[in-house]
């Protein structure tokens, strides 16, 4: 019952605004909280540290006004207000259109919807809308509130540059081709006060890495993911992994690799009997195929091969901003490669470049 429930959860500690430092064999986890460091002890660790999104550089994108889709979408669900009174979306992905429709469905403007991706990119076959009918639904009544409020919606056209004195005025957009290459003399101007801006999203690994799990990477799931098995168990026994950290693919799949991975946890420790949650689990896993499906579609939206990425980067001038914090350029980027600053690692050395 729900007082039964109460007493169980009484002995949970919830620590909020915490960091996890350092991932210790045993399990000992290094925890920053408040300004001080204390360390956590368990036998069994579940990792669901989410994703954030990925960016390209342009030139203005460090003007006020220039933000992420992720942050457009905080601001009007989180509280309650508009980023500006007409605003542009663009990068690559179906994030894209989400963000749009709830720019529209609070009282805003959309200049247009600019998607690097062709219309044609990964559509998603009959069975895959079946089995994820209600996210392709969802999917259509955003596109149906976009058609409706005219608002353009440009497919292979990059963001080529944010414009503006001491705030964004307009974007400039271009037409690309199949390898990535800018079409001369497509370029557009949009008026808009806001540029929301994404290019997809990559998991956040960084905690896995640190308590030695293995990483994998595959386009198809969002890029590097820590590598899992049906339990969602790493490679390092006793931790477990879900959510976007195992492939990025939304807020269902995490709630369904979550509920996987706590019955695995309590089958391991013994408290479960034998064929309890068995049939729960089984659907679960059917859930998380399904899942997975439609994870391999979402990132397709906004995956390009690496010699398309090579020409977008090749085609960046060098003052162009790259670390807005250390005020890095991408031409000082490229001179310490020239001269053998080959890795991220290296490149950070040699330039501070975050």
């Amino acid at each position: 019952d729900s007082a039964s429930r109460r007493r169980r959860c009484a002995s949970v500690e919830i620590r909020s605004g915490a960091e996890i430092l350092g991932i210790e064999p045993g399990f000992e986890l290094l925890v920053a909280q408040g300004g001080e460091l204390s360390s956590v002890r368990c036998e069994r660790l579940l990792l669901a540290t989410g994703a954030r999104e990925r960016f390209m550089p342009f030139p203005g994108w460090t003007l006020p006004g220039v933000i992420s889709t992720g942050a457009a979408q905080i601001l009007i669900k989180q509280s309650g207000i508009l980023p500006a009174r007409q605003t542009l979306v663009g990068g690559a992905g179906l994030f894209l259109n989400a963000v749009a429709g709830d720019l529209l469905k609070n009282g805003g403007r959309v200049s247009a919807v600019v998607d690097e991706a062709a219309f044609s990119t990964g559509l998603p076959s009959p069975g895959l809308v079946f089995g994820a009918w209600r996210k392709f639904a969802e999917g259509g009544a955003v596109l149906a509130r976009l058609l409706a409020a005219r608002t353009p919606r440009l497919a292979r056209t990059r963001i080529v540059a944010a414009r503006g004195d001491e705030c964004l005025r307009e974007v400039a957009t271009a037409r690309v081709d199949g390898r990535g290459e800018v079409v001369a003399g497509s370029e557009r101007l949009h008026a808009a006060d806001s540029l929301a801006v994404g290019f997809g999203f990559a998991a956040n690994i960084e905690a896995a890495r640190l308590a030695g799990c293995a990483i994998v990477h595959n386009e198809a799931l969002g890029g590097w993911v820590v590598r899992v098995d049906t339990d969602l168990e790493t490679s390092v026994p006793g931790i477990y992994a879900a959510g976007e950290i195992t492939a990025v693919g939304g807020a269902a799949k995490s709630w369904t690799e979550g509920r996987l991975a706590a019955a695995a946890i309590l089958r391991r420790a013994g408290l479960l009997k034998p064929g309890k949650l068995q049939a729960e689990t089984d659907a679960l896993r059917r859930r998380r195929n399904g899942q997975m499906a439609f994870a391999r579609y979402f990132n397709s939206r906004h995956t390009f091969g690496p010699e398309y990425m090579a020409r977008w980067v090749r085609g960046l001038a060098d003052e162009v901003p790259l670390c807005r914090c250390e005020s890095v350029t991408v031409g000082a980027v490229r001179r310490a490669v020239a001269e053998g600053f080959e890795t991220p690692a290296g490149v950070k050395k040699a330039t501070r470049c975050g």
